[in-house]
């Protein structure tokens, strides 16, 4: 005749009563790995709790990690769209500045050229440069008649 198998939980049971220490040795290591009671099945563990803190996300994490939906509605901090340094623009370019600064120095240079044009020229005037003369585009024509050349087998 057949035996009946054990199911997963009576296993489990029996492997714990098998290698549990003595209830003495247990309260001198409370801390023993064996001393703890198996987890429950999967469908048995409690729905996990959104505010306690050891299921927070550290803060080094927090704008790297993807929310979950379970804590969606606990930490306001994740329903944003966008991360946290972009709520405010100087809080972006103080960060820009700091984590990423031959992006942000490049977007400030480009930035002040076309400032620069309208607002150059007279602090330069202001502190006494003038314009130069300007370069002659074309070859000047002389006054008066033209010369007439001799002695060069012109005839």
């Amino acid at each position: 005749m057949l035996q009946q198998l054990p199911t997963d939980s009576e296993v489990s049971l029996l492997s714990h009563s098998l290698l549990a220490p003595s209830p003495e040795k247990r309260d001198h290591h409370p801390q023993h790995p064996i001393a703890k009671p198996p987890n429950p099945p999967a469908r048995l563990r409690p729905f996990p709790r959104a505010s306690t803190p050891s299921r927070r996300i550290p803060i080094t994490n927090r704008f790297l990690a993807p929310p979950s939906p379970l804590r969606a509605t606990a930490n306001p901090l994740i329903m944003s769209a966008a991360p946290f340094f972009w709520s405010t623009p100087l809080k972006y370019c103080r960060w820009a500045a700091r984590e990423k600064p031959a992006l942000f120095w490049s977007v400030v240079i480009g930035a002040a050229g076309p400032l620069a044009m309208p607002i150059g020229p007279p602090i330069r005037r202001w502190l006494g440069d003038v314009d130069p003369a300007p370069i002659p585009v074309t070859y000047p024509v002389p006054t008066g008649p033209r010369k007439q050349l001799t002695g060069y087998d012109d005839e």
